[in-house]
């Protein structure tokens, strides 16, 4: 009961009128510009920023952004991968004799670089400082485009040969090949890409559509746009947003989660768009919010991840000491929705942990319908000790791109206590596809 009073005595403190939020963030993205022999920089919502390439770099085809910036591109009509770093600044190329017209890469769960053999129908394996390491092919795999991986390490490689996707374990072994049945078509199947739920999309460039699977093959449906036609590159941001690339049009499109268009982009002057590929940007992590009235510490990420189907592990805790050791309860709260005025909140006297009735700053929204999350936790022992919570997140694509906004209020239940209420800092939690 304490509980629900408490949330009710904050939710009135403050009016809860629409907060003007920043606009959910992801990385910039990259397109192979084939023609122009470059790579095209968009930012997340589209817009044309800048280009760059290497020495020699002829027929950019597959690209794949690290998680600390750097970026290799396959280099189709020279046999070689280039390497670049976090500033897009040209570093290295490497190749192999086995290595004959590279078209897609793939960053496999091991940290190594799979790239699509075109000429002699094979994928190649290379340790990421351009080591090669072996290759692996199979029957019914010929002139192969894309690759992508599941969460289980399969690898799944478009084939333009059979018009199919050939489908290996994570030992690279074959197990199957796929392709739709009529009266639907694919032809030249060109990039795979994943969305967050695991659904493989397939770009047929010769079918002038994009075709959806499940991982064992099964079809589920179809994406067209009159301005996607040579579908080629496929990428999702952490909004789930699917962005693909037009061959014959030079143009890019999005789709939302849900596959309706969203906009299509001409700027950039690209000819031949082919890969699509996305920077780890903000949208998955969290970031610590408030204006100082409540103490650093108070509220501390301690480790996990804000993925789907992940643990984050959130600690609270009262860095000054004012309140009741061995008695004190953590509570950690959720909402879908800062204060406005975000990322400063609003001052709640007789709420702050510096006791004496100092204010405390409420920084989320509990108003209806926003205030969706309250976990308590054990006993609040020792000052500099933070009670770990732990929050712990479905795997549902359908929280690809949510903004939960959490704070943390610990209740002493002592009647002489300097603060019975007191209020944490905060953070914002993106929630990521894998």
């Amino acid at each position: 009961m304490r509980f629900s009073l408490l949330t009710a005595a904050l939710a009135s403190t403050a009016s809860f009128a629409a907060a003007q939020l920043p606009p959910f963030e992801t990385g910039n993205f990259y397109v192979s510009d084939f023609n122009n022999d470059r790579i095209a920089v968009y930012d997340a919502t589209g817009a044309f920023l800048r280009s760059f390439t290497g020495p020699g770099l002829d027929g950019p085809r597959g690209i794949v952004v690290l998680d600390d910036g750097g970026i290799f591109v396959s280099s189709e009509n020279t046999d070689a991968v280039y390497v670049f770093d976090a500033a897009e600044q040209y570093v290295s190329q490497f190749t192999d004799a086995e290595l004959m017209g590279p078209t897609g890469l793939a960053l496999s769960p091991s940290g190594e670089l799979h790239v699509s053999s075109f000429q002699n129908a094979r994928v190649c394996v290379f340790a990421l400082d351009g080591t090669f390491q072996r290759s692996y092919t199979a029957l019914g795999l010929g002139l192969p485009n894309c690759i992508a991986f599941d969460e289980n390490g399969s690898i799944y490689v478009a084939s333009v040969t059979g018009a199919q996707i050939v489908k290996f374990d994570p030992n690279e072994q074959y197990v199957a090949s796929f392709q739709p049945s009529p009266p639907l078509t694919l032809s030249s199947p060109m990039a795979i890409a994943r969305d967050a739920c695991g659904v493989l999309h397939v770009s047929g460039g010769g079918s002038n559509n994009i075709l959806k699977f499940t991982p064992s093959g099964t079809f589920l449906g179809e994406i067209t746009h009159p301005n996607l036609t040579g579908p080629q590159g496929i990428a999702f941001d952490d909004r789930g947003h699917m962005w693909s690339s037009s061959f014959f049009q030079d143009k890019l499109v999005e789709f939302d989660a849900s596959g309706n268009p969203v906009q299509v982009v001409s700027a950039g002057g690209l000819s031949v768009p082919r890969s699509i590929a996305f920077a780890r940007g903000a949208p998955m992590g969290t970031t610590p919010f408030g204006c100082g009235v409540n103490p650093a510490g108070s509220l501390q990420i301690l480790g996990g991840s804000s993925r789907i189907g992940s643990d984050l592990s959130i600690g609270l805790d009262n860095p000054l000491g004012t309140q009741t050791a061995g008695a004190t309860t953590p509570w950690l709260l959720g909402s879908l929705r800062a204060l406005p005025g975000f990322p400063c909140g609003v001052a709640v006297p007789g709420f702050g942990l510096a006791g004496g009735g100092a204010a405390g700053e409420l920084l989320i929204d509990l108003g209806t319908p926003f205030y969706v999350l309250a976990l308590s936790g054990s006993p609040w022992q020792s000052a500099g000790t933070p009670v770990p919570m732990t929050l712990s997140i479905p795997y549902s694509c359908g929280l690809v791109g949510v903004r939960l906004f959490v704070q943390g209020v610990l209740l002493d239940p002592n009647p002489s206590s300097a603060v019975p209420i007191g209020l944490t800092g905060a953070a914002e939690v993106r929630i990521g596809a894998e």
